[in-house]
């Protein structure tokens, strides 16, 4: 823990990732004005999901709201499900290949990463993070096992970022920091929180900075769609958070 404390001690930004599964329209467009509001603010990533993946074509709607983020100093990047590592790659990289062909954005999430310590899951993630890094060494991969992971995933590295933790905030408290991930920067690792009350906010904020996360979401929807709009508390989410720094 006195080594896991000091690695913290000298990381001074907190970030937020934001599942933007909203359509930029009505509530969801404000929402999306919203994030490109705040965007100075904090270091803000969202993840655009225009119908889990990219859709068939390009949408000049979600367009104008990713360039508006963008231009705020925020970064988008598109949500790919993956099956835990059952889709076929090469459908996979078929979505990769249409998000970069319809948006200008700033990398893949990679969801539903399976987390088993088999050398074809590590390839198959590895594969998936060379063909995006292959387009541009500056395009960011997120990987999202939702649970802790063996280290070879982080090792190798086959992301640069994991949400380690998503899930209910009723699980949070239980929830431990494995070993080894002291050793890397808590700019590795994303807390997912959902169904947590403003009550409840600037605690988790400590907590997921406590338990060595480097960016945060957390919100007061729960399932089945804990993503449909931004939190009630969002201004409050990102005063707290701006307040660890950026």
């Amino acid at each position: 823990m006195v080594f896991l404390l000091a690695v913290l001690g000298s990381v001074k930004a907190v970030g937020v990732v934001v599942p933007a599964y909203f359509y930029p329209s009505g509530t969801g467009l404000s929402n999306w004005n919203t994030l490109a509001a705040n965007a100075n603010k904090i270091e803000l990533t969202a993840i655009l999901n225009p119908n889990s993946g990219p859709g068939t074509s390009a949408d000049p709607i979600y367009k104008t709201a990713i360039a508006k983020v963008r231009a705020a100093g925020g970064k988008v990047i598109g949500y790919v499900p993956t099956g835990y590592g059952k889709n076929a790659i090469a459908a996979v990289k078929a979505q990769v290949n249409k998000y970069f062909s319809f948006y200008t954005l700033d990398g893949i999430f990679f969801d539903e990463m399976a987390n088993g310590n088999s050398a074809a899951h590590v390839n198959y993630y590895k594969t998936l993070h060379q063909f995006v890094k292959a387009k541009s060494a500056k395009y960011e991969v997120i990987n999202n096992p939702g649970l802790n992971l063996p280290e070879i995933y982080v090792s190798t590295p086959v992301a640069d970022r994991f949400a380690v933790y998503e899930n209910p905030q009723a699980n949070y408290p239980a929830y431990r920091v494995t070993a080894w991930m002291g050793k890397y920067s808590t700019n590795r690792f994303i807390h997912i929180v959902y169904n947590a009350t403003a009550a409840q906010l600037n605690h988790d904020v400590n907590v997921a900075i406590a338990k060595h996360a480097g960016s945060v979401y957390i919100t007061n929807l729960k399932t089945p769609n804990p993503y449909a709009q931004l939190p009630s508390y969002w201004a409050s989410e990102v005063t707290a958070v701006a307040a660890k720094g950026k």
